[in-house]
């Protein structure tokens, strides 16, 4: 999933045209608001592999991006949250996300925050120490 498509039409060119050099066919942007987008984008993928989440920063936004992904997440599904230390209100959505029941195992690379799906697995919270 490339996620949604910047809304200044200059930039999405710029990310267009890198895609194009990069030889990426397969990732489309999506004009408009990740809030507004992103339901519609999945409902079109049908599964989710892999997502890199870089969104609104504050404490729901980043909420209703995990809450709209898990049901499209499966077993292999690795999810990346980005900024997860921006704010104490980004700190807070970060804890809520990582402890739900249906995250296995999360890393806290202060930067970003990644999830695995794996059932069967122990629960699992890594924190790299900085």
């Amino acid at each position: 999933m490339a996620g949604s498509a910047p809304r200044r039409p200059e930039t999405a060119a710029i990310a267009r045209s890198n895609f194009e050099a990069v030889n990426a066919p397969h990732i489309r942007g999506v004009p408009g608001a990740c809030h507004q987008a992103l339901d519609g984008v999945l409902d079109r993928m049908g599964r989710l592999d892999f997502a890199y989440i870089d969104g609104n920063h504050s404490y729901e936004p980043p909420l209703d991006y995990f809450r709209l992904c898990l049901p499209y997440t499966h077993e292999n599904t690795i999810l990346v949250f980005d900024d997860i230390h921006w704010s104490p209100a980004m700190q807070r959505a970060w804890e809520v996300i990582r402890n739900d029941p249906a995250v296995s195992v999360s890393l806290d690379l202060y930067q970003f925050g990644i999830l695995f799906f794996r059932k069967g697995h122990s629960r699992q919270h890594f924190t790299l120490k900085y």
